[in-house]
């Protein structure tokens, strides 16, 4: 869980929060802030990715006639002509794209005043079109999980042009029917192969799959 929701930007008390709910686990706050310490020390790297993209956002919403780059140039922050919308260009040319954008100063957790972005959006626990505060962790979240639908996107129109029928889709899994032949082995093999063969805007991801072959669909 810590390296999840660490990977995105969890706080300590947040992570205490998922403990409780997710594992009916209690842990103190000195366990929560230490296991949180420990992932950032780790991988320094990811929180200055966070930093990284957040700037360039936080950049191409007060300068909307530039264009800013982000992780390593991989992926470009700008407003769009109309300046209603601002727009992360994703390493595969998709877009992503956020209304309204405005830049503010909000207080962080510990009460340090900090810019921040704020977009129009539909609020996940009311429904209704409010103004979301984002930041460096979840702008990260939004970008990688972007980019994984792009990967396996590319996997399923691998495995469609190889002849496996993809049927539907659950999460991270493609699921494929076909008549399962004596070599149902090398097929299997055949199909996570292609599933994870990469695009070119793609080239050295890490990406493996697993899979199995049965008559019913099962999790």
């Amino acid at each position: 869980r810590v390296v999840l929701g660490g990977g995105y930007g969890m706080g300590a008390a947040k992570f205490k929060l998922t403990c409780k709910v997710q594992a009916n686990l209690d842990i103190s706050d000195e366990l929560a802030e230490r296991a949180i310490k420990a992932y950032r020390t780790k991988y320094g790297s990811i929180v200055r990715l966070w930093a990284d993209i957040e700037a360039a956002v936080i950049a191409a919403v007060k300068n909307p006639t530039q264009v800013y780059a982000s992780c390593g140039g991989k992926v470009l922050w700008g407003m769009s002509k109309d300046r209603r919308f601002l727009v992360g260009r994703l390493p595969s040319g998709r877009f992503l794209w956020y209304w309204h954008p405005s830049v503010r100063v909000g207080k962080t957790p510990w009460g340090q005043e900090k810019e921040e972005m704020v977009y129009w959006g539909e609020d996940p626990k009311m429904h209704q079109w409010s103004p979301i505060k984002t930041y460096g962790g979840l702008l990260t979240e939004n970008v990688t999980q972007a980019v994984a639908r792009d990967i396996m996107f590319a996997g399923w129109a691998n495995v469609e042009e190889a002849g496996y029928p993809v049927i539907f889709k659950v999460h991270d899994e493609l699921v494929a029917e076909i008549n399962v032949p004596e070599d149902a082995d090398w097929r299997l093999k055949d199909f996570t192969e292609k599933m994870c063969a990469l695009p070119e805007w793609a080239a050295g991801c890490p990406v493996a799959a697993e899979g199995w072959v049965g008559e019913r669909y099962r999790k």
